[in-house]
């Protein structure tokens, strides 16, 4: 009997977003209503009616931390009007909804510690129930940042139930950290560890094939491992997948999966088919405005209003703010509008170090150096000691813009003193020696770098593949020219589709007169991006290199379109662009 308890129970999980009726229960189980009565009341102090209706209620409010309405949490529950949502709601937690998730975010650990009380006390009763472990691992990741818990509790349930994909899957957010984590919260290092996370979400394909979801974040996991190949597989899965729905989450998973794809016009229509059918769907515009601000449109008006329109939806999200006050602050250089947007990013998560450092920044910009460096060391302050802290990258990042690259190596030195096992640091300070035309020292750096980098850990590709395209940078400026065609050459065997190797080699390949090859490489890069920031070099350098070939016809085209692209432009420092054109000019005068 009790088995048949649990299976009931089960049932209820499963289909608690529909209408339950005794009846359903009756069939499911085989047994009669007047039995399916007695045998809940056996094991349940709650009628098996009122049971389901405050499991309903409860499992609606664990849906108050997400961005949807709370009248659409109400429709998904059998709830038809707020009023009678109202009254349920009220009979059970003594508060509104609404008040009940203003209130939800004050939430004590006591509270979240009282839970898990109660759930030990039905593993208590039910030890090989796996339903609980998973119940308590949730708990332990979304309410109290125990991971190393939550991992536990997922091994015991798989253990108990190794044929359920969602263990596995659940797992493998946390070992790839694919999970909405308060910002002040942290993986420690043995979580990170996405190979697992692979092995984890190809368990969950394996017994639940057709999840989408199984497919998009293991195509996020190989892309990190830089696996381009195995990860548009699994993109175009999704797409496979959700090609005859017309669900408005799978229209934002195909966008998302698009995204990933470097599809961004395509991208564009599935988030506009998304807002379509959900006009109150702020995830449409929000995805819509990050595509406008990207490399590939530099449209920011567009992602302006996207973003406006994100935040009139859930005024709540932080990151609708965040991207405004990005804009403002890179692109249209309005400091004071982003130190606004940056304040309000501050107001909705106090913890999160990156809103004062970004605001920070503005200050400097705006020369309010005492409060750029309260807030530097307000961020500072929030980031535990065995978190990374980008702020003095950030600086640095500032300070290089401003080509303050003496100021940008000071905080670049910080940051390997506060980052010690973080390499990122490590190659900002090679490239930062570039800019400040110290070839020999890019150079030493990058070597002492790359013996910290063992080449064959494959989340440390990418690592190795900036710091040999940076030496073989760095040893074309100082001459060293078959150095620089090695080193430029091994960066793209480790990551093909890294644009900037492509650009730097072809610039060598130029400048060391070998055009046909230069030629390539612009082709090549144009392929990957035709939309980066670099597009102008591209066809700059492309064309005087079908100049030096005396392809003509092709060198006018291409150098038109630099030209096209960045009109004001100053292309003194290489070999295109208006000064190219200049020169082709005078040769075809002289031919004629």
């Amino acid at each position: 009997m009790a088995e048949i308890y649990k299976n009931i129970i089960k049932y209820i999980d499963e289909h608690i977003n529909e209408e339950i009726t005794i009846d359903d229960l009756s069939r499911f189980a085989g047994y009669s209503k007047w039995n399916i009565y007695k045998l809940f009341s056996s094991y349940n102090d709650l009628p098996v009616m009122e049971y389901i209706r405050r499991k309903k209620i409860s499992a609606a409010a664990s849906e108050f931390h997400s961005a949807k309405k709370l009248y659409d949490i109400a429709l998904d529950y059998g709830y038809e009007t707020p009023a009678g949502f109202n009254k349920a709601f009220q009979s059970i937690f003594g508060c509104s909804p609404s008040d009940y998730k203003n209130n939800l975010l004050r939430s004590t650990i006591m509270d979240n510690e009282r839970t898990i009380e109660e759930i030990n006390k039905a593993i208590e009763l039910e030890p090989n129930n796996a339903e609980l472990y998973a119940e308590r691992a949730h708990i332990y990741i979304n309410q109290l940042n125990q991971l190393e818990k939550a991992i536990e509790d997922l091994n015991k349930a798989i253990e108990l139930e190794p044929d359920t994909a969602y263990f596995y899957a659940r797992r493998g957010q946390i070992y790839s950290q694919q999970l909405h984590l308060p910002r002040a919260a942290s993986y420690s290092q043995q979580l990170q560890q996405p190979e697992k996370a692979i092995e984890d979400y190809t368990r969950a394909i394996e017994l639940e094939s057709n999840q989408v979801y199984y497919y998009r974040d293991r195509a996020w996991l190989y892309q990190r491992l830089n696996q381009p190949e195995r990860a548009d597989e699994d993109s175009l899965k999704v797409l496979e997948l959700t090609a005859n729905t017309a669900e408005s989450w799978e229209y934002l998973n195909r966008g998302l999966v698009y995204q990933q794809l470097k599809k961004p016009d395509k991208a564009l229509e599935e988030f506009k088919k998304l807002t379509e059918l959900e006009p109150d769907n702020f995830w449409g515009y929000f995805n819509r405005g990050l595509i406008y601000m990207s490399d590939g449109f530099k449209e920011f008006d567009k992602a302006l209003e996207e973003f406006d329109k994100t935040i009139e939806l859930n005024p709540d999200y932080m990151w609708g703010y965040h991207s405004r006050g990005w804009i403002y602050m890179n692109d249209f250089k309005e400091y004071g509008k982003a130190l606004e947007e940056f304040s309000k990013v501050i107001e909705l998560d106090p913890n999160y170090a990156g809103g004062y450092t970004h605001r920070a920044n503005c200050y400097q910009n705006l020369g309010q150096f005492d409060k750029a460096d309260e807030d530097f060391m307000k961020a500072l302050e929030i980031t535990s000691p065995n978190e990374p802290f980008w702020g003095y990258q950030d600086r640095a990042w500032e300070y290089s813009k401003l080509k303050q690259y003496d100021k940008a190596a000071e905080m670049i030195e910080k940051s390997i003193e506060r980052n010690p096992d973080m390499l990122s640091p490590l190659e900002a300070r090679v490239y930062n020696c570039i800019n400040l035309g110290q070839y020999g020292k890019a150079i030493e750096y990058a070597n002492e770098a790359l013996k910290i980098v063992p080449r064959e850990e494959p989340n440390k590709k990418q690592a190795n593949m900036r710091l040999y395209r940076d030496r073989g940078w760095a040893y074309g400026k100082t001459g060293e020219h078959e150095k620089a065609e090695t080193d430029l050459t091994k960066a793209i065997e480790l990551d093909t589709g890294d644009l900037e190797t492509w650009y730097r080699r072809s610039e060598y390949y130029a400048g060391s007169g070998q055009y046909g090859k230069a030629i390539a490489d612009c082709g090549k890069a144009l392929e990957l991006n035709p939309y980066h920031e670099w597009v102008s070099e591209l066809y700059s350098i492309r064309g005087y290199s079908y100049g030096k070939l005396s392809q003509y016809e092709k060198a006018i085209e291409d150098l038109n379109k630099s030209i096209e692209l960045a009109p004001a432009e100053d292309r003194s420092w290489m070999p295109g662009g208006k000064v190219a054109r200049k020169r082709l000019d005078e040769v075809l005068k002289n031919k004629n």
